[in-house]
């Protein structure tokens, strides 16, 4: 069996042990005889961490906007101006060394977006680069979606060569596309 598909099913049982660990005993108390404020109260507790043990998977896999805002501020070094928002993204999930990528689409308004690709041309922490290619990024590529005709910069950050922050300019959509790699 290959090593990846191993560890990943381990991880697997693990997730499903702990999701159903709440469960388990919510059947065991209902099954005893306690007083009724104490079953009751006891099941709510276990109920919200069950909630929050669900809720917390999904936000692994699924992350919220707040997560892409937080690469924004990476890539870019500057404030998520409030003209900000989401249109598309993608994210990977970290494996076990604690690599991946994550894309996000954002539309801005006109004045924020000149401001902000004047900043970044004039400014001296960005070059335009090749760039690499993920499975993340080409989600959010699709030609469908009008992703054509990007100009990308790339920031250099001392120390860490592992990381990869690239910025997409999207001219005639005035959109950005933020695509951050941790390798």
């Amino acid at each position: 069996m290959d090593y990846s598909l191993a560890t990943f099913l381990i991880a697997l049982l693990l997730i499903v042990l702990v999701a159903m660990l709440p469960l388990l005993l919510i059947v065991l108390i209902s099954r005893k005889k306690l007083k009724k404020r104490l079953k009751y109260a006891t099941i709510l507790v276990l109920s919200i961490i069950q909630l929050w043990i669900f809720y917390s998977i999904y936000t692994a896999f699924y992350p919220e906007d707040s997560f892409y805002f937080e690469e924004y501020v990476t890539v870019v070094g500057k404030q998520v101006p409030k003209s900000a928002k989401i249109i598309d993204k993608s994210a990977s999930y970290p494996d076990i060394h604690g690599k991946y990528t994550s894309v996000s689409l954002i539309k801005l308004s006109d004045s924020d977006y000149k401001i902000l690709i004047n900043e970044i041309n004039k400014g001296k922490n960005f070059e335009e680069t090749e760039l690499i290619h993920t499975e993340t990024l080409n989600d959010i590529l699709d030609p469908n979606k009008g992703t054509k005709e990007i100009t990308w910069k790339e920031r250099k950050v001392l120390n860490e060569s592992w990381k990869h922050h690239f910025i997409g300019f999207l001219s005639k959509q005035k959109m950005i596309i933020i695509y951050y790699i941790n390798l």
